[in-house]
């Protein structure tokens, strides 16, 4: 149970079922230990400001994003050339309702570890930016983005392989795109199966 790869396996079995309450009962007493308090600031605050509003609990995702927004921001202050400290920023932000700062932090981690200079973990970052681009409202961007990473073999940050039609389907950070007809026309154009990638190493 203190295996944080056993850990962040369970939270998203719990997010793709709907099962909000042990998912944030579970990310609150990581984040209580304080081996997780750093560790955590940036993956384990999205997923838990994530899992408040999905609970309905608007008001306690966005003091948990205020929180790690401030942790972050000081994080980057110390290590500025960070591309997990960037991209969850930009995932902060965009929970936070700030566009600019979402997109410009998303397109950064992007750029400090562009996929043509890593192959394994660039695209990862590619990944966060269409989760951005989703919460935000930019359909067409994140579609593109996303038509992309289906055909990529990479190691993300939330699912240790590439993402796939199945995790699309299953994982509510994408809710927003549900209700567009080019989104159900990705999932049906790619195959469910695409090459495995490393589990993803800790960050932010």
């Amino acid at each position: 149970p203190d295996d944080p790869a056993v850990l962040e396996a369970r939270i998203m079995q719990w997010l793709y079922r709907h099962q909000y309450a042990p998912a944030i009962q579970a990310l609150q007493a990581a984040l209580g230990r304080s081996d997780a308090a750093s560790g955590g600031a940036g993956d384990y605050r999205y997923l838990l400001g994530l899992a408040q509003r999905l609970s309905g609990d608007a008001a306690a995702a966005h003091a948990t994003w205020q929180d790690a927004r401030d942790r972050l921001e000081a994080l980057q202050r110390t290590a500025p050339d960070e591309p997990a400290i960037a991209a969850d920023l930009g995932l902060v932000y965009s929970g936070l309702g700030d566009k600019d700062k979402a997109m410009a932090e998303a397109q950064r981690a992007m750029q400090l570890q562009p996929a043509a200079k890593d192959a394994t973990a660039g695209p990862a970052w590619q990944e966060q930016r269409a989760r951005v681009e989703a919460q935000t409202g930019q359909n067409e961007r994140a579609l593109a983005d996303l038509e992309q990473l289906l055909q990529t073999p990479y190691r993300s940050v939330f699912y240790g392989t590439g993402i796939t039609p199945s995790l699309l389907r299953q994982d509510p950070a994408w809710d927003p795109l549900r209700g567009d007809p080019r989104f159900a026309a990705l999932l049906k154009k790619f195959p469910d199966s695409k090459p495995m990638g490393a589990m993803p190493a800790k960050h932010g």
